[in-house]
């Protein structure tokens, strides 16, 4: 026997067909027939029958827990008709697909749920574009990864001059908990500014900040025990990872990050992990993500609350720096499409 799940329907293929005059007509079970007889058959034979139930999922689903993109980038490569469903081109958003029974191809290959799913951090250095591949031939952190670890992709990102903890999976739908602004993960900096900042700098960075007229969520600030003639050292805490995020609100006071170290996300961090090494997130790392509220800071034990989202988005910052220059071995004009 097989049950089909579709959506919130369950059905399962006919099993019963009986004439009733001249017309044949097909009995589908309700999951609640289906139920009441699995219970009879155990009570008379003491035997619990096996059923597979088949769920159904969307395309763009299926394909982010395959590890090949978000879903939202999924969206882009169905509708531009890369993506194929039993042989068929597919750019219809939203359709389903059957992971046991149906075959998705990209591009012309095959795509599977991975067998086991890999959890990594990475100390990502400065100078390493957070992309699989640059059209200008620049570092980027897949030249960081083995052979066996190039199919994972990043979760969000890190700009071209911002150091610090990156994580890689190819658990589609644990990266987009994890990076997705709407679940409220908190994401911690350490920020060399330079100079020294104002009070009135200080409070405008804590927030609430409005930056073209997009209200930011409040920044957790704290002064952090690290001299430098360099300038400051501050640790923010974000609880949304907008594009280029701190250095858009250091330029709107007037200062600029000397250096940006990425060093928490929720409760994996960056700790002793040395520049360009990787390690495997633990089982308490990774689970934490999957809880109803977003993960918690262990050594702060304070929970971090589900915020909701602002609206509007910004707009992106376009090759530029926390002070309003160009990025060094950016071309002016061309978005990195990353954070921090």
């Amino acid at each position: 026997m097989q049950i089909c799940a579709t959506g919130e329907e369950r059905r399962r293929e006919p099993v019963l067909s009986f004439a009733e005059g001249s017309k044949r007509e097909t009995h589908v079970e309700t999951t609640y027939e289906i139920a009441s007889r699995q219970s009879l058959l155990t009570s008379v034979t003491g035997l619990r029958p096996c059923i597979l139930v088949h769920m159904e999922e969307r395309l763009q689903k299926y394909l982010a827990r395959c590890g090949v993109a978000s879903r939202r980038r999924a969206e882009v490569l169905i509708s531009q008709g890369k993506v194929a469903v039993n042989g068929e081109i597919v750019t219809v958003l939203g359709t389903k697909v059957d992971p046991v029974h149906d075959t998705v191809a990209v591009d012309g290959e095959r795509v599977s749920l991975p067998a086991t799913n890999t959890y990594l951090a990475l100390h990502k250095p400065a100078g390493y574009l957070t992309t699989r591949d640059d059209p200008y031939d620049r570092p980027t952190v897949y030249d960081l990864l083995t052979n066996e670890n190039a199919h994972l992709r990043t979760v969000g990102r890190l700009d071209n001059q911002s150091e610090g903890l990156l994580l890689l999976t190819n658990d589609g739908a644990w990266a987009n908990r994890v990076a997705h602004p709407r679940y409220g993960g908190e994401k911690e900096y350490a920020v060399l500014v330079n100079g020294s900042l104002t009070a009135w700098q200080w409070e405008t960075l804590r927030g609430p900040m409005t930056l073209e007229g997009y209200t930011l969520n409040p920044v957790t600030m704290e002064m952090m025990d690290r001299p430098s003639k360099s300038g400051t050292w501050i640790s923010m805490t974000l609880t949304e990872g907008r594009k280029r995020q701190i250095r858009r609100m250091l330029a709107a006071i007037g200062k600029h990050a000397v250096r940006l170290i990425r060093t928490r996300i929720g409760p994996v961090r960056l700790g002793n992990l040395a520049p360009e090494k990787l390690r495997p997130l633990t089982e308490n790392e990774i689970s934490q993500w999957r809880a109803p509220l977003q993960s918690q800071d262990p050594e702060r034990k304070a929970p971090t609350p589900v915020l909701p989202r602002s609206r509007p988005r910004l707009s992106d910052a376009i090759g530029k720096g926390g002070d309003g220059t160009p990025l060094a071995d950016t071309p002016a004009g061309k978005s990195n499409c990353d954070q921090g």
